[in-house]
């Protein structure tokens, strides 16, 4: 459904029921994210705020549609650490390091959200890991050098 043509009018996530391959699938479809100073009027931090549950209900979907799916748990975990749950996004950083152990963005996520939550030894392990994966990490190196 399009309201307007003109970026930045999407206000609400639009929901869509779909069936495929014999299965009910909801597609949801959600205003841009912007970041928080480029934000001007109050409506929009209020639809910021409902993007961001539209887009957590779609990566909960993605995950307990594809259990075995790193890459899913690796951006919720990114969307609950923006949110500041950051001992959830731990949980899913970690799952994502179990199913995927040389999926180096879950390695440096888990370092970022254990340097926000001041756990700077399994933070400089995590990040320690990332770089082992991905030595041109720079944002995992920056973070290692705080």
């Amino acid at each position: 459904m399009i309201v307007q043509d003109m970026p930045g009018t999407t206000r609400d996530p639009v929901d869509t029921i779909i069936e495929w391959d014999g299965r009910e699938i909801v597609l949801i479809d959600t205003a841009g994210l912007r970041r928080r100073g480029r934000m001007r009027e109050r409506v929009e931090v209020y639809s910021q705020q409902r993007a961001l549950e539209a887009a957590e209900r779609s990566l909960v979907g993605a995950v307990d549609a594809g259990p075995r799916n790193a890459v899913a748990r690796v951006n919720l975990a990114a969307l609950l650490s923006r949110r500041g749950r950051l001992e959830e996004a731990v949980a899913r950083y970690r799952e994502a390091t179990e199913l995927a152990p040389g999926l180096s963005p879950a390695w440096r996520g888990l370092g970022l959200a254990l340097t926000r939550l001041e756990r700077v030894d399994e933070a400089r392990a995590a990040l320690q890991q990332a770089l082992a994966l991905d030595p041109g990490d720079r944002r995992a190196q920056t973070l290692l050098e705080r």
